[in-house]
């Protein structure tokens, strides 16, 4: 694993079976997430335990939600299509998580969190998640991020869906350059704007108002937001496979560099896209919420932005 301490030297092949961590595209929704992590009163929430009884706390892809109301889960086609790439068509083998980590649940508010981690010979870490609390929340989160010795995007998928009527969905292959890089940008935009152009629903835009359009996010992102659930398994899964093979067929054709230089600067990178994310992401809030701050807190700086420096309390 790549930890805090090694990210200020670091190079070579010895650091390819690692953990770094990338921002979550969840962060695009700040607002809402934190709006709807202010109305959860944390008073109420039972302690968070380690995902270990079957019957409720399984490991995704699950058949049916936790909660009494018998939500749909309306992205576990889209966590089984991603197992599926990983471990089918690329060899993926799973990374070790702590229990803590994979997954928690909260039986009196009806939620349960899960992730997992794989890597290949071409990522050193794929991490996914999916957040079921039945109707009131249904998310799917994942990063791609790419071993040290290629010099490529990351990808970032976040799916959510609040009491089915806020359905958000970004999906972007986001460089670790700002876009003073122009010839970078374009690059690796361009044939996703091919993608984005077959799905008018997801050719909006992010507001600016947590985080600079300008850093981290490309103009090839898939960015839309629907009133109902239907346009999930009609627009966003097809947008999202292809978007997801197109991504996957780029980072492959990237030359390889596993020059100290070339590894050093890509870490680099990597952790200042995690700082970035770490100090803006109000997924906390929420997690706070359901599973309680001991919880949140070493989920975010133990998994989703290990290579951030956390602030000083």
């Amino acid at each position: 694993r790549v930890g805090r301490a090694e990210a200020g030297a670091v190079g070579g092949d010895n650091m390819m079976g690692g953990s770094m961590r990338v921002r979550p595209a969840v962060v695009v929704f700040s607002a809402l997430v934190l709006s709807l992590g202010r109305s959860l009163a944390p008073s109420t929430i039972r302690a968070a335990a380690p995902l270990s009884t079957p019957q409720s706390t399984s490991r995704p892809p699950w058949t049916s939600t936790i909660a009494s109301d018998g939500a749909a889960l309306h992205y576990m086609d889209f966590y089984r299509h991603q197992e599926e790439i990983l471990v089918g068509k690329l060899g993926a083998t799973p990374l070790p998580l702590k229990d803590s980590l994979s997954g928690a649940v909260n039986h009196g508010k009806e939620a349960r969190i899960a992730s997992a981690c794989y890597e290949t010979d071409v990522f050193r870490k794929v991490r996914m998640t999916y957040f079921d609390a039945g109707n009131k929340v249904q998310v799917f989160n994942s990063l791609w991020y790419p071993r040290l010795e290629y010099d490529a995007p990351v990808l970032g998928v976040d799916l959510l869906c609040f009491g089915k009527k806020k359905i958000l969905a970004v999906i972007d292959c986001q460089p670790l350059v700002d876009r003073e890089n122009s010839e970078y940008h374009a690059e690796f935009s361009q044939p996703f704007l091919r993608v984005k152009e077959q799905f008018p629903s997801l050719c909006g835009k992010m507001s600016n108002r947590f985080y600079d359009e300008n850093q981290f996010f490309s103009d090839g992102m898939l960015f839309g937001r629907f009133e109902d659930t239907s346009p999930i398994a009609s627009e966003v899964l097809p947008a999202f496979q292809e978007y997801l093979q197109v991504y996957v067929d780029l980072v492959k054709d990237v030359p390889r560099d596993t020059t100290d230089k070339a590894t050093a600067r890509v870490l680099a990178q990597q952790a200042a896209y995690d700082q970035y994310s770490a100090e803006r992401d109000p997924a906390h809030a929420l997690f706070v919420s359901y599973f309680g701050e001991e919880w949140a807190d070493e989920y975010m700086s133990d998994f989703l932005f290990e290579l951030s420096t956390p602030p000083e309390h």
